[in-house]
C-alpha cells in the first residue's frame, strides 16, 4: 500500500502515544 491509502497508522500510533502519556502525567500529578 502506498502513502494515502488505508489508515494513517503512524499518526494513529503517535496520537495514541500522546494520549497515553497525557493520562499518565495527569495521574502522576493527581497523586
Amino acid at each position: 500500500a502506498e502513502e494515502g491509502e488505508g489508515l494513517p497508522w503512524k499518526w494513529i500510533a503517535l496520537g495514541g502515544g500522546a494520549v497515553i502519556a497525557a493520562i499518565v502525567i495527569a495521574i502522576t500529578k493527581g497523586k
